[in-house]
């Protein structure tokens, strides 16, 4: 091969690696609950990971030893009475924000850089590297927050071990309904996602 043509060759290589960096910033990875998951499962997200507030639409309650019992001209004076109406807060329980731990930062940011050293080191760099760069990002984020989750209880493997140690407080059973905190079905979890998108 003449040294024109390693030249040539040489050049085209370090083209297609300033249009990798370039394709690089066209991309990015979106990880958590998508509105493809439906709009309930949307909703629940929201609500357990900024927690929510709203105005108590049943009748006056009183939180007890025992639980949460209807207040009446009896027991009026017992527990902590809660009026219709009462501003009901119900707390955080974020699960999308665990990423923020440093640990599973500093793990992302290891495995990205060494994606794109393994990229830089093929003999030719190829159109849909970027997208796949961020592919594998994205995957690598959706594993470490699980594996966050899991360790934490919230997911459907863990159901066994803490169904009977955690629960919904008793007014936010009374609110709900039930009592199904998010580790006991591991629907959230089960619904989270990578995406690739173009920015």
């Amino acid at each position: 091969m003449s040294t024109t043509e390693n030249n040539k060759k040489t050049m085209d290589f370090y083209d297609s690696v300033l249009d990798y960096f370039k394709d690089l910033n066209k991309y990015q990875a979106k990880v958590g609950v998508h509105a493809d998951a439906g709009q309930e499962n949307v909703k629940k997200a929201l609500w357990n990971e900024y927690g929510t507030h709203h105005k108590l639409k049943y009748n006056s309650v009183a939180i007890t030893g025992e639980g949460l019992i209807p207040i009446n001209s009896v027991n009026k004076d017992l527990g902590i009475f809660v009026g219709k109406t009462t501003d009901i807060s119900i707390p955080a329980r974020p699960f999308i924000r665990l990423f923020l731990y440093s640990d599973l930062v500093n793990k992302l940011v290891k495995d990205t850089v060494d994606y794109i050293d393994v990229v830089l080191t093929k003999k030719k760099i190829k159109v849909n590297d970027a997208r796949d760069t961020y592919k594998r990002i994205g995957e690598t984020a959706l594993d470490l927050m699980r594996s966050k989750m899991e360790y934490r209880g919230f997911d459907k493997n863990s159901n066994d071990t803490f169904k009977d140690q955690e629960h919904n407080s008793p007014l936010t059973q009374y609110i709900k309904g039930n009592d199904t905190p998010l580790f006991d079905t591991g629907e959230l979890y089960d619904v989270m996602e990578s995406k690739v998108r173009k920015r």
